[in-house]
C-alpha cells in the first residue's frame, strides 16, 4: 500500500491497483496483472513506479506521494 499527499490509498487487489480516497470511496483502478511492488519517486514525488513479474511501469500523477 502507498498513500499520496491527499490521503488517497493505492492498494493492489484483483485486476490491478485500486485507488481509494480517505473516506473509503473507490476512485479508480490501474489495470495491471500480477503487481509485485509500487512506489512514488522522482524529485516531485509525482511519478508512480509499479513492478510486475516481468515489467516496470512508470506513471505521472497529478498528486504527489508521501515521501518516505
Amino acid at each position: 500500500m502507498k498513500v499520496d499527499q491527499e490521503g488517497n490509498v493505492y492498494c493492489t487487489g484483483p485486476g490491478g491497483i485500486h485507488v481509494i480516497d480517505r473516506t473509503g470511496k473507490k476512485l479508480g483502478r490501474i489495470r495491471l496483472m500480477l503487481t509485485t511492488n509500487m512506489c512514488f519517486g522522482e524529485d516531485d514525488w509525482k511519478t508512480f513506479f509499479v513492478t510486475t513479474r516481468s515489467t516496470v511501469y512508470r506513471f505521472r500523477l497529478n498528486v504527489p506521494g508521501v515521501p518516505v
